[in-house]
């Protein structure tokens, strides 16, 4: 089953921003979830500080592209975007895709890139090729790294690319 969660904090994200993100994620065609709190008051929701993800579940970058459809994903985007550049807002949010065998996600930062629109855009293009080295990196079993669930990305400007900030040893 293909599905969409959104964790939000509610505090840190205006009622204007969440009421359209909300009228923009009911158009999706995946079953879209949106779970509310104060993730600072509680040291961030389950084992994920942060103030926005949006987890797609049994979803590729492109398969969430598919369910949002071109011109939703753009507008979400944006909101994103917008959200992410408002002063006293968020730092960062993250895009995560469940795979079978492996999380994904990807901090999305004005810290590590200057232009989000364009980091984002490189997650549909290089979506292929990092799972590919992700089930490489997997397949190894190497012991420095020991077992681990999902991998956190940032972009590097400088390489044109998404790489890994670290491993976790817990999925979502």
């Amino acid at each position: 089953m293909t599905k969409i969660n959104v964790f939000l904090d509610k505090f840190l994200i205006g009622q204007k921003d969440l009421q359209e993100l909300k009228e923009l994620l009911k158009n999706c065609e995946a079953k879209v979830d949106i779970s509310e709190g104060d993730t600072h008051a509680t040291g961030g929701m389950s084992w994920f500080p942060t103030d926005l993800i949006i987890v797609a579940f049994g979803l590729t970058a492109s398969g969430f592209l598919a369910a949002l459809g071109k011109d939703l994903y753009k507008k979400l985007k944006q909101k994103l975007i917008t959200i992410l550049k408002r002063p006293n807002g968020i730092s960062h949010f993250y895009l995560a895709f469940d795979l079978s065998f492996l999380q994904f996600y990807f901090e999305v930062s004005l810290v590590y890139s200057k232009d989000p629109n364009y980091a984002i855009d490189k997650i549909l293009t290089d979506f292929s090729i990092i799972v590919q080295e992700a089930k490489r990196i997997k397949k190894m079993r190497l012991k420095s790294i020991g077992k681990f669930e999902s991998i956190t990305y940032f972009f590097n400007e400088e390489e044109d690319r998404w790489l890994i900030k670290h491993f976790n040893n817990f999925r979502w």
